[in-house]
């Protein structure tokens, strides 16, 4: 098996260019090619090594997710708030989807290599969700969270980008999990409609969210989740407004698979 794997990274630096070109295309990496064929088809002879790259890609998020995720958690004290409790954050439970979708993702391309079998759906699927969610997780900090603590008179950027593990889920993973997304699993063409399975995740933790803040089995954590600090009307708002935007950010990875990726 170890001779198997090493060959599939080895054979493709004995091949002709032509050769690799014709593998790349093969493997559905027409991003190179198009109307500028002539100026990216010597950089076509990379595509077998996008196998590579892709694994690397989806073990690192794995690997730095999980560990910020047990980071986070033993710091604000399992002992004293118990691991579920840190769930109750979007950040971290789109992180933790985040690192479910890359390691399924990694396990796909693995077996794509060995056997060439492409990727199952659902694969595919998770990772479209962890793009959608972490994205959110990204703009609510930039547009609401970090201008709330400004306003406060905290450094709310700072604390959102730069403290402790701040930088990976909230900045870090989403960059690394779209791009990934974008080039490596969009194998065809999503259209708008489609895009609508991607508020599923942020759909489903506000049925949970909301509920539970108002059976004060949670508080918050967020502040526009606080139903009992703001009028009925304000929670109707924010539940909509957040709804119309996980929608409208779900087309930033559905253009950028359609525009990048394999289904170009």
């Amino acid at each position: 098996m170890a001779d198997e794997v090493v060959a599939l990274f080895v054979r493709p630096l004995a091949l002709a260019p032509g050769d690799l070109v014709e593998i790349g295309v093969a493997q559905g990496y027409p991003f190179f090619l198009g109307k500028r064929e002539n100026l990216f088809r010597g950089l076509a002879c990379l595509c077998p090594v996008f196998h590579l790259l892709a694994q690397l890609v989806e073990f690192h998020v794995v690997i730095l997710t999980f560990a910020n995720i047990v980071k986070y958690s033993l710091g604000r004290g399992v002992a004293a708030h118990g691991l579920g409790a840190n769930f109750t954050y979007y950040t971290q439970c789109s992180n933790l989807l985040g690192a479910i979708a890359c390691a399924a993702c990694l396990v796909a391309e693995v077996r794509e290599l060995l056997t060439g079998r492409a990727p199952g759906r659902m694969a595919r699927v998770l990772k479209y969700w962890a793009s959608c969610c972490l994205l959110m997780t990204f703009v609510v900090v930039v547009a609401v969270l970090a201008p709330m603590l400004e306003s406060a008179g905290r450094p709310g950027f700072y604390l959102m980008f730069v403290e402790g593990a701040k930088p990976i889920t909230h900045f870090g993973a989403p960059v690394l999990v779209i791009c990934s997304y974008a080039v490596f699993e969009a194998v065809r063409p999503m259209t708008l409609r489609q895009s609508i399975i991607g508020v599923v995740p942020t759909l489903a933790y506000a049925l949970v969210a909301y509920p539970c803040n108002i059976a004060r089995l949670w508080d918050g954590p967020y502040p526009f989740l606080q139903v009992w600090n703001m009028p009925v009307w304000a929670s109707f708002a924010w539940f909509a407004v957040l709804l119309v935007l996980s929608f409208a950010l779900c087309q930033v990875p559905r253009l950028a698979g359609n525009a990048f990726g394999k289904s170009k």
